[in-house]
């Protein structure tokens, strides 16, 4: 129980911290589940009741199917912009490829990941959900060779650094803070 009053300070103290920013952060730096799911809500009601976007802080290497599909769903839903943000050293591998791609934009510092997408046991009936999954995802962003690209995270598992991932347009460098 201590664990989760500790976990409760600290989504308080960002929520306090953010609450004279211009967006809801929510940071998925651990294991893509149902509490990703639940905070996943939390911080979209919070970014909706707001009227300010919400910028997905994601450092994951993945998770479970169903969570994954839960999150976005919620993020293709909302009404407002999501924004998917790799920082430096950070990952978006497996199921936070997913959720970053269902992301209005997603930007990546150079040295961050994203990919790694197929499914664990890679199960065919499964990989090729996951794969059209991604496709879906990346057909309605773009209509040119990114969609392939995305789809290769699931089919062949590839992963891309940050800065690959701007040279190729699946991602923008992220905005500088000066």
């Amino acid at each position: 129980m201590a664990g989760w009053s500790a976990v409760v300070l600290a989504l308080l103290a960002s929520a306090l911290a953010l609450a004279a920013s211009n967006a809801v952060a929510l940071y998925l730096d651990g294991t893509i589940d149902g509490t990703a799911v639940t905070l996943a809500r939390a911080a979209l009601a919070d970014a909706q009741s707001r009227g300010l976007p919400l910028v997905v802080v994601i450092n994951t290497y993945g998770g479970f199917l169903a969570p994954m599909d839960q999150i976005v769903e919620l993020f293709l839903n909302v009404g407002v912009p999501v924004y998917a943000y790799v920082p430096e050293g950070g990952k978006a591998a497996s199921a936070g490829a997913f959720v970053a791609m269902a992301a209005r934009r997603i930007y990546m510092a150079p040295t961050a990941e994203i990919g790694a997408a197929e499914p664990r046991p890679p199960d065919p009936k499964v990989v090729n959900y996951a794969a059209a999954r991604m496709r879906a995802l990346a057909s309605a962003k773009w209509n040119d060779s990114r969609v392939d690209i995305a789809e290769s995270f699931v089919r062949e598992n590839k992963v891309l650094t940050g800065a690959e991932a701007v040279k190729l347009g699946i991602a923008e460098p992220p905005p500088s803070s000066g």
